[in-house]
């Protein structure tokens, strides 16, 4: 839980541009220990967009359009890149209704999609679990978060 609000990211990582941008958010102090405290920040899934370019030799936008857009016929969307041509890992997909819809229909099919395997059934399962305890409401209801899905128990549902 790296200790960096999002309208100081904001201004950081994409204004001021950094030279090692990783280097960069991983000297930030923590503001908790992982797992003890929810706090949403873009920090977090960005560190996560340069982990999966360093482990799979491709920027995330990429990544996603071989093993996600593709299959689901996904053509047209455009995603955010930071000055490095990292893939913005918390905002930033931009997509058509559609094409959200076909995201979420092949999470309600466990990860398939027209009978495809997409998503791993298990990663579904658990990403879509309350992984966490948060304190956001929307009077009355106590949203809380799996893995970088918000639960809305009172309607069985999920957003991202």
């Amino acid at each position: 839980m790296i200790d960096f609000d999002n309208d100081d990211f904001a201004v950081k990582v994409y204004c001021d541009k950094p030279s090692d941008p990783v280097r960069y958010m991983l000297n930030k102090p923590l503001y908790s220990q992982p797992g003890e405290k929810f706090y949403y920040r873009d920090v977090d899934p960005h560190l996560i967009s340069y982990a999966i370019q360093r482990l799979t030799g491709k920027i995330l936008a990429q990544w996603a359009k071989e093993k996600l857009f593709d299959p689901l016929g996904i053509r047209q969307y455009y995603w955010q890149s930071d000055h490095t041509g990292t893939t913005a890992g918390g905002h930033g997909l931009h997509l058509k209704p559609r094409d959200m819809a076909k995201i979420g229909q092949m999470v309600l099919d466990q990860g398939r999609w027209r009978g495809v395997r997409v998503v791993d059934s298990l990663w579904i399962a658990e990403s879509t679990q309350k992984q966490m305890e948060t304190t956001f409401q929307i009077e009355p209801h106590v949203y809380h978060y799996g893995y970088y899905w918000w639960i809305l128990h009172r309607w069985q549902a999920y957003t991202a």
